[in-house]
């Protein structure tokens, strides 16, 4: 969980704190040759963790897309691109431990992390169930959380002229 909500995260702060305050001018360099890895890395990780049923590889797989929309919205080299990075990394670092203390309550439990395993949870556990899917949610970026917020920062950032 301490990864999920911090050290992934540092990364991108280093990023922000230190390459673009003291380096601006190589730092946009930089991401401008590297951004397109950044959309790979957010496609595949994405198709990747659709395909998986064990539940932590799949909110794993999720975090790596999330962070590539955060290093996503620093490419856009405007203020609204910044913001919206600052935003998906904050809002994921309150998603992601999250769902993984979630799921580990569910392995301590069933002791298995399979999702094909959790079919009619809700009548056993529905208070549980009803938290899981709220973050459940957050994770998939529905409108009104703040991943959701962050995330049309970022693309609202790609898409605006102000500098």
């Amino acid at each position: 969980m301490i990864l999920a909500s911090l050290l992934l995260k540092l990364g991108g702060y280093g990023l922000i704190r230190i390459c673009l305050g003291i380096f601006p001018t190589s730092f946009n360099y930089i991401l401008t040759t590297v951004s397109p890895f950044f959309l790979l890395s957010l496609i595949i990780s994405a198709l990747i963790a659709v395909i998986q049923t064990d539940t932590k590889k799949i909110i794993a797989y999720s975090s790596i897309s999330h962070m590539a929309v955060a290093l996503l919205g620093l490419t856009a080299f405007n203020g609204t691109g910044y913001l919206g990075a600052i935003v998906c990394m904050f809002a994921h670092s309150l998603t992601a431990p999250a769902l993984f203390f979630l799921i580990g309550c569910l392995y301590d439990r069933y002791h298995s992390r399979n999702v094909l395993y959790f079919g009619g949870l809700s009548r056993l556990m529905p208070i549980f169930t009803s938290l899981l899917f709220i973050f459940i949610l957050s994770n998939i970026s529905f409108p009104g959380f703040l991943n959701f917020i962050g995330e049309l920062q970022v693309i609202y950032g790609f898409i605006s002229l102000d500098t």
